[in-house]
């Protein structure tokens, strides 16, 4: 974690039903710290109570991280605030991405605030990060953990033998929790997260033209 911080997130509980940060999130920061350690320029922190901010030497990574967050803590309803404003304090970093959080609209997940990105494709991201959030939730317990083990083991079939059902079962499960879908939305963001910031840029629209 040597690389200067170019980017935070703010990932919160959307309840008030927490009375310990820590008790809250469990071992998931830990294992979600190891998995993205080569991208995090500092030390997961607890902020307060269901609170918890993340600051990262690579803004492309920032989606990615809240994907798993949001998985990790299925099925709490989590808010999450994406800043970034180049390399300047980690402290700082921190508070902005903090102060994101009374930003999320009512009935979404995402706020992005981005240097050097118009408001119009900032809009169009978060709808898309909205609409990802909304399919996760709608998830099983099942096809969470099929989602989690395929993510880790990359082949249904490893998948099926380690959840002890079929292969077909493990296909259908990722099928009713729009894996395919989901993948295609991280992808687009990663690559859009990943773009040199300049109005315009909208790796969905080049897509679909």
């Amino acid at each position: 974690m040597t690389a200067s911080p170019q980017s935070g997130l703010a990932a919160a509980l959307k309840t008030n039903q927490v009375g310990n940060g820590e008790d809250f999130w469990g071992d998931n920061l830990k294992a979600i710290g190891e998995k993205f350690k080569t991208s995090l320029a500092d030390q997961i922190t607890v902020e307060e109570p269901g609170i918890a901010t993340f600051v990262l030497t690579d803004t492309s990574k920032s989606f990615d991280l809240a994907v798993a967050i949001q998985e990790a803590m299925w099925p709490s309803p989590l808010a999450f605030s994406i800043v970034s404003s180049g390399p300047e304090e980690v402290s700082r970093i921190r508070n902005q991405a903090i102060r994101g959080l009374k930003l999320v609209g009512k009935g979404n997940s995402f706020i992005f605030q981005l240097q050097g990105r118009s408001k119009s494709e900032t809009l169009l991201a978060q709808e898309v990060a909205n609409l990802h959030s909304t399919i996760i939730k709608e998830w099983t317990p099942t096809r969470t953990k099929a989602v989690r083990q395929y993510r880790e083991l990359k082949r249904q079939v490893d998948v099926a033998i380690q959840m002890g059902v079929s292969q077909q079962a493990i296909s259908q499960m990722l099928t009713g929790a729009h894996y395919r879908r989901l993948a295609t939305t991280e992808a687009v963001l990663r690559e859009w997260l990943n773009e040199p910031a300049a109005p315009g840029i909208w790796p969905l629209r080049r897509k679909q033209s």
